[in-house]
């Protein structure tokens, strides 16, 4: 019986803890090895198509919603969003146990009992000012993410808006250009004939021929700006270009900006509720919380160590209390770099405030400029170059002046035509930037679009 107590009791012990580890061990998840195949992914990118009947035309609200489901950057801001969630469930698990156990041999000490058997638990104290700074942060970095799912909807929405009217000028342009090619074309024709004839020098026609040349030039370009707008027009509703080729989407480049009394308090809520400032403040936050941090650091930290042993025969439990010392100028260093980081934090605050300021008012500016060249254009050049055409053509049919007199003056009134259409690529880009600043679209169907993007971050977390 007395070798029975020396071997196998304090055997049951072990064994008993043992199987206490066990228990624990058997709740715990498996890893399953995800491997993933760039090849695959490239390809599954390649072979996406928009879900949308041929020959319908698609409003703008529905190009956003197609965009925000597809965009890879919004799915990546989503991702994120996604752990930081994760991660603000883990930081309320708690500090994790450390469980040390304890084996020793020894006849000499007591022949009868010589094992000795022992088992500690280290458990932190995770409470108070170092508990609540981290779990504030983790919120905070919860939010943070949010913030940039908003961000990055939005990027979205300006890619697409710009892309939108990108393509509907430089289709514009190219109507124009190409009747402005050939009439440059009739005209250069027609003085090589008047100068074969002697009616005019070579001069002439070297000029009708370098103004040919720069109308195929602007068309060539036009044909160009197209296909870049298709091309940013496929990344924006993040789809390859060649689902993208035969999509139509209603688009007004003529949409009216905000009043000026809109504009005011649109430009006062973007300084202060856009998701980027709204970054800045949880920026400035996550400072302040790892300052509270620094400054709880001054403090040692408590750690709980209670135990049993099984000591030759006698059960003994033993309890320990560990305090983790501060450094040896309490803290104060990282308390300081603290302090620091916070006044970083907040002038990029300020910073990002006076960006949102000045991209609102160079928006502004721009649309304003855009409107002073479409009014002068059209309220003075245009009316000109078409009465010029008009002359013209009667002195034509009065025999005064020749066909290659009144092609020049329809050429005329395209270089107008064409010149309006920059000032009205200004103006739709000036309207993007605007909407942009302010985070406010014309449409309120994308609004609600928007609103929906957002909501869905709460339906997956």
């Amino acid at each position: 019986m007395t070798a029975f107590r020396r071997v196998f009791l304090p055997l049951s012990h072990t064994v008993v803890l043992i199987a206490a580890v066990g228990a624990t061990l058997s709740a715990c998840t498996t890893y399953r090895p995800a491997p993933i195949d760039p090849a695959v992914t490239a390809q599954a990118f390649q072979d996406r198509r928009a879900d949308w009947p041929a020959g319908r035309i698609m409003s703008e609200a529905e190009a956003l919603e197609l965009a925000l489901v597809n965009a890879p950057s919004v799915h990546q801001a989503k991702a994120a969003y996604a752990s930081a969630v994760a991660a603000s469930r883990t930081a309320r698990v708690g500090s994790a146990w450390t469980l040390t156990l304890t084996a020793e041999y020894s006849s000499q000490a007591d022949p009868q009992h010589p094992w000795l058997f022992g088992g500690a638990v280290d458990v932190p104290v995770d409470a108070g000012t170092r508990r609540e700074a981290r779990l504030d942060s983790a919120d905070l970095a919860v939010l943070k993410a949010r913030y940039d799912v908003a961000e990055a909807v939005w990027a979205v929405r300006t890619a697409l808006r710009r892309a939108l009217l990108d393509r509907t000028v430089a289709r514009q342009e190219i109507a124009l250009a190409s009747a402005q090619v050939a009439l440059r074309e009739q005209r250069g024709a027609a003085m090589e004939r008047r100068v074969a004839i002697g009616e005019d020098g070579r001069s002439v026609a070297l000029a009708a021929q370098s103004d040919h040349a720069l109308a195929r030039q602007r068309l060539t370009t036009a044909r160009g700006a197209e296909a870049q707008s298709t091309a940013a027009l496929a990344a924006a509703l993040g789809l390859p270009v060649e689902a993208v080729a035969d999509l139509e989407v209603t688009v007004d480049p003529a949409i009216a900006p905000p009043t000026p009394a809109e504009l005011r308090g649109a430009r006062l809520d973007a300084a202060t509720a856009r998701a980027d400032v709204l970054k800045a403040v949880i920026d400035y936050d996550l400072a302040e919380q790892a300052l509270r941090q620094a400054v709880a650091g001054q403090y040692p930290s408590v750690t709980l160590s209670p135990g049993y042993t099984w000591e030759r025969g006698v059960a003994k439990l033993p309890f320990n209390l560990g305090l983790s010392l501060p450094p040896p100028d309490l803290n104060q260093a990282t308390i300081r770099e603290a302090e620091a980081r916070r006044a970083e934090a907040g002038k990029a605050l300020e910073s990002v405030q006076a960006a949102v300021y000045a991209q609102t008012d160079a928006a502004v500016e721009a649309l304003r400029a855009a409107d002073d060249s479409l009014i002068q254009l059209r309220g003075r050049d245009l009316p000109l170059a078409q009465r010029s055409e008009r002359l013209t053509q009667r002195a034509v049919q009065l025999g005064e002046l020749d066909r290659t007199d009144l092609i020049a003056a329809q050429a005329g009134v395209l270089d107008v035509r064409l010149a309006e259409i920059d000032a009205m690529r200004l103006r739709a880009a000036a309207i993007a930037d605007l909407e942009a600043a302010i985070r406010r679209p014309a449409d309120p169907a994308e609004l609600i679009v928007i609103a929906n993007a957002m909501a869905s971050l709460d339906a997956s977390s």
